[in-house]
C-alpha cells in the first residue's frame, strides 16, 4: 500500500516520485509480480513522508506502466485500475501493507438512477453558469471547460467528471468510497453544489 494525499481514480493515470526506502523495497517486492501493482490510498491526517499517518478504507489499485531513474529515487508512471476496499492495516514492516479485497461496484437502486443523473446534470449547469461569470468578472474573458463526454464511458463517467472540475481530495475521496454508480453520481452533485456555492459567495463579495 502506498498512503498518499490524492486519490486515485479507477482508470486515472498518477506520476510518482519514490524515494524512501520503505516504498523503495515496496518496488522492489512489486517487481516479483507478474503484473506489477500496489493500492493507493488517501491519508486523513498526517504526513506522507515517515509514516505516522492516519489512513483511508478504500483504496484504488494502481498498475505501474514505467519505471525511471529519477533524483534520488524512482519516477513511477502508474494508471488506477480497481476500487480496493481494506479489511485490516497490517505492520508496517517492511514497507505500508494490509488485507484487502476488490470492491466493484454493488447494486443501485434502479428507480433512483434517472433523478440522479438529472440532478447531476442540473448541479453542472449550474457551476459551468456561475464559473463563466466568475471568470468574466475577473478577466473578461469566458472559456468552458473542457468536460468528458457521458457516453464514452458511462460507468467511469462520475470519475472523469471530478477529475476535470479539479475538485479537492475530500470531495474525490467520497466519490471513490461510494458504494455503487447511483450514490456516486449524488455524492458528486453535492460537491459540485458546494464548488458553485464557493463561486457564489466569492461573486458577492466583489
Amino acid at each position: 500500500m502506498f498512503p498518499l494525499g490524492v486519490v486515485l481514480f479507477p482508470g486515472e493515470a498518477i506520476a510518482l516520485r519514490v524515494f524512501e526506502e520503505r516504498y523503495l523495497a515496496m518496488l522492489e517486492h512489486c517487481a516479483s509480480m507478474p503484473s506489477p501493482s500496489f493500492g493507493v490510498v488517501l491519508i486523513e491526517r498526517g504526513s506522507e513522508v515517515g509514516g505516522g499517518d492516519a489512513r483511508s478504507m478504500v483504496a484504488t489499485l494502481a498498475h505501474i506502466d514505467n519505471t525511471s531513474p529519477g533524483i534520488g529515487g524512482v519516477m513511477l508512471e502508474c494508471r488506477g485500475a480497481e476500487r480496493l476496499k481494506i479489511l485490516e492495516w497490517l505492520p508496517d514492516d517492511p514497507f505500508p501493507r494490509a488485507r484487502v479485497e476488490v470492491w466493484p461496484d454493488e447494486d443501485a437502486d434502479l428507480a433512483a438512477a434517472l433523478p440522479a443523473r438529472r440532478r447531476l446534470g442540473d448541479s453542472l449547469d449550474t457551476l459551468i453558469a456561475l464559473a463563466g461569470e466568475d471568470r468574466r468578472r475577473v478577466s473578461g474573458r469566458r472559456s468552458a471547460p473542457r468536460l468528458p463526454d457521458e457516453r464514452i464511458d458511462p460507468a467511469g463517467y462520475p470519475f472523469a467528471l471530478a477529475r476535470a472540475l479539479g475538485l479537492p481530495a475530500a470531495d474525490r475521496y467520497r466519490i471513490l468510497a461510494a458504494p455503487d454508480q447511483v450514490t456516486r453520481r449524488a455524492v458528486l452533485a453535492d460537491a459540485i453544489d458546494d464548488a458553485a456555492a464557493v463561486i457564489e459567495f466569492r461573486g458577492r463579495g466583489r
